[in-house]
This record gives C-alpha cells, structure tokens and sequence, in this order.
C-alpha cells in the first residue's frame, strides 16, 4: 500500500494571497476525496503534488519519494487530470494519445499501440479512436483526459473537478472508472462537488480558505453532527424568518417550496428519556440513543424538539459540508486557530485568480457561502 504524506505544506503567492497554510493530510492507496468550495486552496496543493509548481515550505512524500526534490522520478509515476484542458481539435483520438505515449517514454510500438487501444476501450473511447477531438462533447474529453493520465500505469492519480459540467450518465461513467483505478493505486479526487466524495471516497478532508478543516473518513464526519441537523419545507415568505433564527446551513427548492436544513444543538438527558433545546423549549420524548417505545427509529418519533415544526433528519455529507465550512468560519472571524479536537479551523484568504477554480455548471450542487449572513441559497 502507498501512502502519500504532506506535512506543513505553505503557499504564498506573489500578490500576498496565501493560498495553502500548514496543510498536513494522509493518503492512502484508494479513493481520496479533498472537497472545498471554489478558491479553498485545492488546485493549488495539487499543482504542488503533479510537480507543476514550488512550495513555499513544507515536504511531500510519496512513500520514499521526495515530491518536492525528485520532480523527475514522481512524472514517471503520476497521472494527473487538470481541471481545464485542451486538445487538438484536428487530431483523432488514437493519434493524439499515441502522440503523448511516446512523449512519456514509450519507444516499442507494438507495446504502445497496445496501451493506447487498451485505455480506449477502457473509457469507452475505443468506437470513436478515429473520430477528431474536436467534435467530442464535455464527458468524452474528459475521458480522453482520463486516458492519457493512465498511460504510465500511475501510482498516483490526481484529478481536478473532474465532473464538473457532465450530465448525469457521464458523470456515472466516469465515477465507475475512477472507483475501479481506486483499488490498486492513491485517486486523489478534488472537487466542490459533494455527491462525488460520498459516492466514491472512503477517506476525505475539507479545504476552505487554504487550510484544512477536517480530515477523516465520511462516516466519522457525520458521526459529528448526529442530532445536530432539522429539517422544514416552508414557504418563501418565510426564509427570512428562519435565517434569524437558526443556522441556516442549507436551503434549496423543493416541490415549489424552500426545504431548508438548519444546524441545533439539542441536550439529551437519558434518565429523563427526553432530549430538551440547549436554547429551552421544546421536547422529545424519544432520545437518540435508546430504542423508541413505539417500535419507530428515534428520527422519526422524535418531531419537534424545535419550535415551528422543524425535525430531525438524517444527516448526509452535504450537512457535513455546510457545517464545517459555515460553522468553522464563524469561530474565527479574524485568523485561524486549532481547536483541541486538532481539527484545523479557518483564517480568511483567498487563491490568486491565475490558479483559483472556476465553478461549472451541469450538476445540480449548492454552493457555500462561508458565514452565517442572513442568506439563503435556492
């Protein structure tokens, strides 16, 4: 198993933007998902990880691997998928990826011709081999994309919002190949998509403002907010209302009307079997660590322990997302400290806009914002 290891990796660039500070993450071999909205930092640290640009400070291993020093040797054993790309519009698929076989060191032409017939057929390009780029739609460049990132038989993998603008069975498609790499070598996924770290990763770590939030697997991500996420359908009408009284951490439209899913804490008090608003007010009769006496899971018995309506839901990524991205800008509003629980909070930067992400359209997603302002998103 590889393990790829960065510790107190820093970026400045030369307009004072700290793009990346003190970033320390584990990877291992499998599917890796670094999520963050757009400008958290996360192109930067991969362009650092695909050999593209300098640290400031800090070291990256990939095993025994000097990253940093041994740019040569990494090349050699990297597949890297930038989030924007160009092709040769007048070149056929076949030619183009033959072209860069031999760009990477692939002399023999009978084992070359066999690699890039093979990775064809493995993205589901082999039919369309003589057909120019140029006539390829959003979801077949990016598999070409993927293609030509697999021509050395990588160790590391790295792909850049690789989904961002495909429909949705492009999208399956190359979810699919991205899972099945995973098995044998380090997919380190980047994206501001959460859909795609929760259908694909088994380790994760959230980026915003160019620092580290959290890094653990999904599930104990979630573990963290258990009880902690309600949920109401309300009218338009009414969204003001609830953003100045609760934790908006996201709202979207559904059937018409605003579905919003709000951040509270609630005290559970088990000999009392009754679970009771830190704020006061309000009450259950089923906590959410014993069996409910009506045979229900606790999620469903317990319905109001917040004013207006508002229940407890099951808590997704996307809850997880919001929080950490909401909550820990607003613990620190003026620079970033470490909490005890050695998770990284937030300072306030932003990446340079020669390396900042660009949002695509093509998946429906809700974007972050990184307070607590008042707002809702649709």
């Amino acid at each position: 198993m590889s393990v790829l290891t960065i510790k107190d990796f820093n970026k400045t660039y030369s307009n004072g933007v700290q793009a990346c500070k003190n970033v320390n993450l584990t990877i291992k071999t499998g599917m890796y998902g670094l999520l963050g909205p757009n400008g958290a930092g996360k192109s930067t640290l991969m362009r650092t990880i695909a050999t593209l640009q300098e640290a400031d400070s800090g070291s990256i291993f990939l095993d025994e691997l000097d990253v940093l020093k041994e740019k040569h040797e990494v090349r050699k054993i990297l597949g890297f998928l930038p989030q924007e790309f160009d092709v040769y519009p007048k070149s056929t698929a076949y030619e183009l990826l033959n072209h860069l076989a031999v760009l990477k060191g692939m002399k023999d032409a009978k084992i070359r011709k066999e690699a890039v017939l093979s990775l064809l057929e493995k993205t589901n390009l082999y039919n369309l081999r003589n057909k120019y780029l140029g006539s390829f739609s959003g979801g077949m460049k990016q598999r070409f994309g993927i293609a030509q990132a697999l021509l050395n038989n990588p160790r590391l993998l790295i792909v850049d919002e690789p989904t961002a603008g495909l429909d949705p069975e492009e999208r399956f498609r190359f979810h699919n190949i991205l899972s099945e790499l995973g098995e044998n070598i380090i997919v380190i996924l980047s994206t501001h998509i959460v859909e795609d770290v929760s259908e694909l990763c088994h380790s994760m770590a959230i980026m915003n403002h160019g620092e580290v939030l959290i890094e653990a697997h999904p599930e104990k991500v979630l573990e963290q907010l258990k009880g902690k996420v309600w949920g109401k359908v309300i009218e338009k009408e009414e969204i003001e209302q609830v953003n100045e009284q609760y934790r908006v951490l996201s709202s979207r439209m559904y059937m018409g009307k605003t579905k919003v899913h709000v951040y509270h804490e609630a005290q559970i008090t088990n000999h009392k079997s009754q679970i009771t608003n830190i704020s006061g007010g309000g009450d259950c009769q089923s906590p959410l660590n014993i069996e409910s006496p009506t045979g229900k899971s606790a999620l469903q018995d317990c319905q109001y322990p917040l004013e207006n309506g508002f229940t407890l839901v099951e808590t997704d990524l996307k809850d997880a997302y919001f929080y950490y991205i909401r909550e820990k800008k607003q613990e620190t509003p003026a620079e970033s400290t470490e909490a005890s629980s050695g998770t990284t909070l937030v300072g306030k930067t932003e990446e340079t806009p020669a390396h900042s992400e660009i949002a695509s359209g093509g998946v429906s997603r809700e974007e972050p914002r990184n307070d607590w302002d008042g707002k809702t998103e649709e």
